[in-house]
Protein backbone atom coordinates (compact mmCIF):
# COMPACT_ATOMS: atom_id res chain seq x y z
CA UNK A 1 0.00 0.00 0.00
CA UNK A 2 1.65 3.32 -0.97
CA UNK A 3 1.37 6.10 1.72
CA UNK A 4 -0.81 8.67 -0.78
CA UNK A 5 -3.09 5.26 0.12
CA UNK A 6 -2.47 5.05 3.64
CA UNK A 7 -2.88 8.94 4.23
CA UNK A 8 -4.96 10.31 1.55
CA UNK A 9 -4.63 14.07 2.51
CA UNK A 10 -0.68 13.53 2.17
CA UNK A 11 -0.50 15.37 -1.42
CA UNK A 12 -2.74 18.22 -0.64
CA UNK A 13 -0.64 18.94 2.75
CA UNK A 14 2.63 18.27 2.01
CA UNK A 15 2.71 19.59 -1.97
CA UNK A 16 1.74 22.46 -4.14
CA UNK A 17 0.82 20.35 -6.52
CA UNK A 18 1.92 17.14 -8.57
CA UNK A 19 4.08 18.79 -11.39
CA UNK A 20 5.87 20.75 -8.34
CA UNK A 21 6.80 16.79 -6.62
CA UNK A 22 10.54 15.59 -6.38
CA UNK A 23 10.81 13.08 -8.70
CA UNK A 24 11.25 9.46 -7.10
CA UNK A 25 13.89 6.76 -7.77
CA UNK A 26 12.46 3.96 -5.97
CA UNK A 27 8.81 2.99 -3.43
CA UNK A 28 10.25 1.99 0.03
CA UNK A 29 7.43 0.31 2.24
CA UNK A 30 5.01 3.27 0.70
CA UNK A 31 7.52 6.07 0.95
CA UNK A 32 8.82 7.46 -2.00
CA UNK A 33 12.56 7.96 -2.28
CA UNK A 34 13.66 11.37 -3.86
CA UNK A 35 16.18 11.37 -7.05
CA UNK A 36 19.59 12.78 -6.85
CA UNK A 37 20.74 10.73 -3.25
CA UNK A 38 23.75 8.28 -3.50
CA UNK A 39 23.05 4.75 -2.63
CA UNK A 40 24.34 5.17 1.05
CA UNK A 41 22.31 7.86 1.52
CA UNK A 42 19.21 6.06 0.42
CA UNK A 43 20.34 3.58 2.64
CA UNK A 44 20.10 5.97 5.50
CA UNK A 45 16.68 7.12 4.64
CA UNK A 46 15.58 3.61 4.14
CA UNK A 47 16.24 3.35 7.91
CA UNK A 48 14.83 6.45 9.31
CA UNK A 49 11.85 5.21 7.22
CA UNK A 50 12.01 2.20 9.21
CA UNK A 51 12.44 4.10 12.23
CA UNK A 52 9.44 6.00 12.10
CA UNK A 53 7.27 2.89 11.43
CA UNK A 54 8.12 1.77 14.55
CA UNK A 55 6.47 5.05 16.55
CA UNK A 56 3.24 5.60 17.75
CA UNK A 57 3.03 9.06 19.63
CA UNK A 58 1.93 11.98 18.23
CA UNK A 59 4.33 13.75 20.07
CA UNK A 60 7.21 11.87 18.95
CA UNK A 61 6.31 11.58 14.90
CA UNK A 62 6.12 15.59 15.10
CA UNK A 63 9.09 15.49 16.75
CA UNK A 64 10.85 13.92 14.37
CA UNK A 65 8.75 16.12 11.22
CA UNK A 66 10.12 18.87 12.82
CA UNK A 67 13.64 18.54 13.00
CA UNK A 68 15.23 19.72 9.60
CA UNK A 69 18.72 17.43 10.45
CA UNK A 70 15.76 14.04 9.36
CA UNK A 71 15.56 13.72 5.65
CA UNK A 72 12.63 14.44 3.93
CA UNK A 73 11.02 11.69 2.72
CA UNK A 74 10.27 10.06 6.53
CA UNK A 75 9.61 13.48 7.56
CA UNK A 76 6.48 13.70 5.69
CA UNK A 77 5.44 10.41 6.38
CA UNK A 78 6.25 10.93 10.31
CA UNK A 79 3.79 14.51 9.44
CA UNK A 80 1.38 12.13 7.52
CA UNK A 81 0.83 9.68 10.78
CA UNK A 82 0.92 12.12 13.50
CA UNK A 83 -2.04 14.60 11.46
CA UNK A 84 -3.79 11.14 10.89
CA UNK A 85 -3.21 10.35 14.62
CA UNK A 86 -4.18 13.89 15.41
CA UNK A 87 -7.90 13.88 13.36
CA UNK A 88 -8.51 10.57 15.09
CA UNK A 89 -8.21 12.21 18.21
CA UNK A 90 -10.10 14.90 16.77
CA UNK A 91 -13.29 12.59 16.30
CA UNK A 92 -12.65 10.59 19.76
CA UNK A 93 -13.21 14.46 21.35
CA UNK A 94 -9.40 13.25 22.96
CA UNK A 95 -7.33 16.13 23.35
CA UNK A 96 -4.42 16.45 21.20
CA UNK A 97 -0.80 17.57 22.12
CA UNK A 98 -0.09 19.02 18.75
CA UNK A 99 -2.03 20.63 15.80
CA UNK A 100 -2.40 19.78 12.29
CA UNK A 101 -1.66 23.65 11.71
CA UNK A 102 1.68 22.70 13.28
CA UNK A 103 2.37 19.48 11.34
CA UNK A 104 1.95 21.39 8.06
CA UNK A 105 4.54 24.07 9.33
CA UNK A 106 6.78 21.66 10.09
CA UNK A 107 6.82 20.08 6.92
CA UNK A 108 6.05 22.55 4.81
CA UNK A 109 7.81 22.67 1.11
CA UNK A 110 9.34 19.18 1.78
CA UNK A 111 8.84 16.91 -1.44
CA UNK A 112 8.29 20.45 -3.38
CA UNK A 113 10.86 20.89 -6.05
CA UNK A 114 10.66 24.65 -5.95
CA UNK A 115 11.36 24.85 -2.08
CA UNK A 116 14.02 21.64 -2.19
CA UNK A 117 17.14 22.79 -0.77
CA UNK A 118 20.15 22.76 -3.30
CA UNK A 119 22.84 22.28 -1.11
CA UNK A 120 21.29 20.52 1.89
CA UNK A 121 18.69 17.31 2.50
CA UNK A 122 15.42 19.99 3.52
CA UNK A 123 13.35 22.34 2.73
CA UNK A 124 14.11 26.25 1.94
CA UNK A 125 11.58 26.33 4.27
CA UNK A 126 13.36 24.97 6.99
CA UNK A 127 15.54 27.53 7.79
CA UNK A 128 19.40 26.87 9.01
CA UNK A 129 19.97 23.18 9.42
CA UNK A 130 19.84 20.12 7.06
CA UNK A 131 22.62 17.88 5.99
CA UNK A 132 24.61 18.76 3.18
CA UNK A 133 23.85 17.16 -0.52
CA UNK A 134 26.76 15.31 -1.97
CA UNK A 135 27.64 16.28 -5.53
CA UNK A 136 26.02 16.99 -7.57
CA UNK A 137 24.32 19.73 -6.23
CA UNK A 138 21.13 20.06 -7.91
CA UNK A 139 19.53 22.20 -10.06
CA UNK A 140 16.40 24.65 -8.88
CA UNK A 141 13.42 24.64 -11.22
Amino acid sequence: MTMQKMYPNLDRSFSVDNDDQIPVVEIYRGVGIEDQQLPERVKFVKGEIDRIHRMSGADELFAYASDPLNPPEPRMLAGARAEALCELAAEERRPRAISVEQLHVATAGLGCQRWRDPDRFASLLDGPGGIERDEPKITMV
